[in-house]
C-alpha cells in the first residue's frame, strides 16, 4: 500500500474531529488490506505531524488492534513543506 496522506493546508482531513482519529482508522484499515506474509505500507506525512503518527502507531499495537511496526523512516523537502516517508510492515 503506497499512500500520501493529506497534509492539512490544500487537503485537509474532514469528517473527523482529530488527526488522531483519521491515523487510527488509516492503519486499522490499512491493517485489513496487507498481505500478512509481504505486505508494506508506504506512507509520506507531514513532518508536523510524525510523532502523531508514530504515538497512533505504538498505541493501535499496545491495544492489539494492529501489530504494524516501522522498519524506516526518511525526512524529505518538499519545496516548502517538509514531510516524513514511513515504510511499516507486519510485526506478527
Amino acid at each position: 500500500i503506497i499512500t500520501d496522506l493529506p497534509f492539512g493546508k490544500n487537503h485537509s482531513i474532514t469528517n473527523y474531529d482529530n488527526k488522531e482519529l483519521f491515523y487510527k482508522d488509516f492503519l486499522i484499515e490499512s491493517y485489513r488490506l496487507l498481505n500478512k506474509e509481504h505486505g508494506i505500507i508506504i506512507v509520506l506525512l507531514n513532518s508536523n505531524e510524525h510523532k502523531i503518527f508514530e504515538n497512533v502507531i505504538k498505541e493501535l499495537v499496545e491495544l492489539g488492534k494492529t501489530f504494524l511496526e516501522i522498519i524506516s523512516t526518511h525526512p524529505v523537502s518538499l519545496g516548502v513543506t517538509f514531510g516524513h516517508i514511513y515504510k511499516l510492515k507486519i510485526c506478527k
